[in-house]
């Protein structure tokens, strides 16, 4: 059976604004990805957690952008809010007769990969994720790998 690996990776938060609109990638929170992969590809859960720089933190709190409270030691709490983005799947090989291939070297695969993703199931995992923990992504992501890459196989050993 083949074997899968499990691993989590924390992007940094980000302030790209630029005035010129070509070049403004505007702000994003700390973005997390639990990546299960194996020898056909990998399939990946992204969330974005909220969590934002302090540089924008106190911009957003200056301008009255931002939901914040104020403890009685006058620390500022910001409140950061997860949001889903999608379930992925990157793959060696075509998954069906009209998958295209992308034209760049992927991330979790380390070749061009063909791509397809869900954000609408990417919520369902959230709440999973945060009622639950990430036992149960685990679970939904091998049973992902399995449904897209074993088709026709026997069952995957997850370890």
């Amino acid at each position: 059976m083949e074997e899968l690996k499990k691993e989590i990776v924390f992007n940094p938060a980000y302030d790209r604004r630029n005035p010129d609109p070509t070049k403004n990638f505007g702000i994003g929170s700390v973005l997390c990805s639990m990546i299960l992969s194996g020898n056909e590809g990998a399939v990946v859960f992204n969330f974005s957690t909220g969590m934002l720089l302090p540089s924008t933190i106190k911009e957003y709190i200056e301008t009255g952008k931002a939901c914040y409270k104020i403890n009685s030691d006058g620390m500022v709490y910001f409140l950061n809010i997860p949001c889903a983005l999608d379930i992925a799947c990157h793959s060696k090989k075509p998954l069906d007769d009209d998958h295209s291939i992308l034209n760049k070297t992927c991330d979790y695969i380390g070749q061009p990969c063909y791509y397809e993703s869900s954000s609408i199931e990417a919520d369902e995992y959230l709440q999973i994720l945060i009622e639950k923990g990430s036992e149960p992504i685990w679970d939904l992501l091998t049973s992902y790998y399995n449904e897209t890459f074993n088709k026709n196989k026997s069952g995957v050993k997850n370890e």
